[in-house]
């Protein structure tokens, strides 16, 4: 009978002891949970996400220029050091310029309530002091950034679709010159924006001079057989 009593008085204590521990676990974790979340961000991808392009490798160079589209397309993410490799299932943050990360918003519930946020994709220019963005809309990738900005490498500026226009009318530049294919390089698209997505106008050749018009983000407006269009200054040099 001694036994029992004792057996139960033992079970009380624990139970005690539990519940103490239980407050005091309950406690500790309301006064840390910054730390909390932190850890529970390292097990889980949400959170902030950097978007960055794929490296360019040697078979990426010599690929055709709609290969590289699609490689530009296929976004590899980075949360600490989770890698996500498919980024199409994945609801996008934005990576701040100067690389103080933003999360829009924190959760996965708030991010299937926001809907899909379009990629920000970095991309490094050696002519540029700062890096410059691209931006996925409507399936092709944007320039964002002002061309006051991009001579100043400061002050870069995200568009988003109600700026896009405006932002694209602030980065041209009017002049006219002649431009000549680069050497290496037997074919150009000119296409009817300046963007890899859109129509591809004509194929100009490598013996075909045609003059520009004007200069927008890595791209020249150009005149050509009577076809105005846009071709990329990754394939072309100006001549003096």
């Amino acid at each position: 009978m001694k036994k029992q009593r004792l057996s139960i008085w033992k079970s009380k204590i624990d139970v005690v002891q539990s519940v103490v521990i239980a407050v005091l676990v309950v406690i500790i974790v309301l006064m840390n949970l910054p730390l909390v979340s932190q850890f529970l961000g390292k097990l889980n991808p949400l959170g902030p996400y950097e978007a960055k392009v794929r490296e360019y490798g040697s078979r990426l160079n010599e690929a055709s220029e709609q290969m590289r589209s699609q490689e530009m397309k296929n976004v590899a993410l980075e949360y600490d050091r989770i890698r996500l490799e498919d980024s199409t299932n994945i609801l996008l943050a934005l990576q701040d310029y100067y690389f103080d990360r933003q999360t829009f918003p924190e959760t996965l519930g708030q991010l299937r309530e926001e809907g899909y946020i379009d990629a920000l994709v970095r991309i490094e220019d050696p002519e540029l002091q700062e890096p410059y963005f691209y931006r996925r809309l409507d399936g092709r990738f944007v320039l964002c950034i002002r061309l006051s900005d991009r001579i100043k490498g400061v002050n870069t500026q995200y568009c988003n679709p109600d700026e896009l226009e405006r932002l694209q009318q602030d980065g041209a530049k009017t002049f006219s010159g002649e431009l000549k294919i680069r050497g290496d390089i037997s074919v150009v698209n000119i296409r009817a924006e300046p963007n890899t997505m859109s129509k591809i106008l004509y194929k100009a050749r490598a013996d075909e001079p045609f003059s520009y018009v004007e200069e927008r983000d890595g791209w020249y407006k150009v005149v050509l057989d009577g076809t105005h269009g846009w071709v990329s200054a990754e394939f072309v040099t100006v001549q003096p």
